[in-house]
């Protein structure tokens, strides 16, 4: 039996052949549509040519926002294989890391991409070959060998320790497409909207998983444009719109009371905290209120805060809270990592998770992933009485730039990489309710010349570029306590009295 995105994606190939599935923008600016047979039939001949070359093993998939990148996940997918998707800004000595690391053999990419991945993974397939003429003969007709059972790789942000990468199964990811389309109700007369990246959790939960199998039209946009997304909001029907609160905010800032967006019928909100003035500044410019979802890389999309399931007897609607648990899922507050004892409602804890979304396996990690079947989330909240969950600080290092998880861990492992480099430290610099940016203060080892033009040039060799630090600080030493631990609240507090 087909996973319920593949089994999806043949069944509106079958009846709703010539309806519009995706659009995105070409090179030039213009609008591309492509139908579902065209993506039925994209997605397939990949397939059978990824069954032929990947011998079983990861495929890459490294671009951004377009059609293309779309049919390749789901090519991958169908071929029964794990499928790794990851940001086309990628440096090489990313990509070559997760690749060997994966043991990745076929990467579909970009020209860029393929580039930097020469001689690191043995079969290269440009996204310029990644489609399906459907109208010249170019489909075979042939049917994949698979069933639909492939997986997804993601690495994750990680908690107090380096990224991992994450493995996410068919089951667990027909269980989040499940439960979202449930609670968020998109269904095949929805235009989603998608300026989250298809190659992050996120994403790929609204898009591939929720989008798909729904046979909503996805019309997919590289890039976050506030003049792009409001003509798309007013003029294309745009009835869904995946987007996290700095889009949010950013949309809101420039539109007055009224703004069009006649469609639109559900706005959801992730990847970072979303504060209460953001919501009510969108509500008031587009008349429709945000709905949270909370997630994590390692069990995707599990609660949702649905504005139009409020009950009111409860008091005003109140955004800032995520939710409750999707159908199957089982949110616990617990005290540190004690699982036994879930604390009572309104008692603030370490948020822990079971889902039957949750990942298969940490690749490379014998250890399980869960213990009882939750997982410890690093995240601090509490559940009310009726069971709605709001989050109230984390255990996590993580730093949030732009809606992307930053580990500070990992931009710091890379700066001492650096021959000169002693040390280093990153943190955040607040500019707003929903913005930060990174700064690292690095410490060069004795007698050592150093600069910020060298070590921002060797952060953006060897990081993407949303995690290369905004500003960099060069001094002699940093806070510690008597242990040596370094004081990173200190720094941060620092960090936000200078503003730089």
């Amino acid at each position: 039996m087909s996973s319920h995105v593949i089994a999806g994606l043949e069944r509106h190939a079958t009846q709703r052949a010539e309806q519009v599935a995706v659009v995105d923008r070409d090179g030039e600016g213009g609008l591309r549509s492509f139908d579902w047979r065209s993506l039925h039939a994209t997605a397939t001949e990949l397939a059978l040519r990824l069954e032929r070359v990947a011998s079983g093993s990861p495929v890459l998939v490294c671009g951004g926002n377009q059609f293309e990148v779309l049919a390749a996940i789901l090519a991958g997918l169908h071929a029964d294989l794990p499928v790794a998707p990851v940001a086309p800004e990628s440096t090489a000595s990313e990509l070559r890391s997760l690749a060997a690391e994966i043991g990745a053999r076929v990467v579909v990419g970009a020209p860029e991409a393929l580039e930097r991945l020469h001689g690191a993974v043995p079969e290269h397939i440009p996204l310029s070959e990644v489609q399906a003429d459907v109208g010249d003969g170019t489909a075979t007709g042939a049917t994949p060998r698979g069933r639909g059972d492939g997986s997804i790789l993601l690495r994750s942000s990680g908690t107090t320790g380096p990224p991992k990468v994450v493995r996410r199964a068919a089951a667990a990811l027909d269980a989040v497409g499940d439960g979202c389309r449930a609670v968020i109700g998109v269904d095949e007369r929805d235009r989603m909207l998608l300026v989250v990246p298809v190659y992050h959790s996120y994403g790929i939960d609204m898009a591939v998983l929720t989008g798909v199998p729904a046979g909503a039209c996805l019309e997919l946009h590289a890039r976050f444009d506030v003049q792009a997304v409001r003509t798309a909001l007013a003029e294309r029907g745009i009835s869904c719109f995946p987007a996290v609160p700095l889009m949010l905010d950013s949309l809101a800032r420039g539109s007055e009371k009224g703004t069009a967006a006649p469609a639109l019928r559900r706005v959801v909100s992730a990847g970072s905290p979303l504060p209460p003035e953001v919501a009510e500044r969108f509500r008031a410019a587009f008349g429709v209120a945000v709905g949270q979802v909370y997630g994590a890389t390692e069990f995707g999309s599990v609660a949702y805060n649905a504005p139009e399931a409020w009950d009111p007897a409860r008091g005003p609607f109140r955004p800032e809270c995520v939710g409750r648990p999707l159908p199957g899922v089982e949110i616990r507050i617990v005290e540190g990592d004690d699982l036994a004892r879930a604390l009572p409602a309104g008692t603030e804890g370490q948020v822990a998770v079971a889902s039957p979304s949750m990942l298969t396996e940490y690749l490379g990690d014998d250890a399980p992933p869960t213990r009882d079947g939750f997982l410890l989330t690093g995240d601090l909240g509490r559940l009310d009485e009726s069971g709605v969950l709001e989050l109230t600080g984390r255990l996590k290092l993580m730093i949030d730039v732009g809606g992307l998880k930053v580990n500070p861990l990992e931009v710091e492992a890379v700066l001492v990489r650096h021959p000169a480099v002693r040390d280093a430290v990153a943190v955040p610099i607040y500019y707003s309710e929903t913005a930060s940016r990174l700064k690292a203060i690095v410490i060069p080892e004795p007698g050592a010349e150093l600069t910020r033009d060298e070590i921002r040039r060797f952060a953006r060799e060897h990081l993407i570029h949303y995690k290369v630090p905004r500003s960099f600080e060069i001094r002699s030493d940093v806070p510690r306590s008597p242990t040596g631990k370094i004081l990173r609240q200190k720094l941060i507090l620092d960090a936000a009295g200078t503003g730089k």
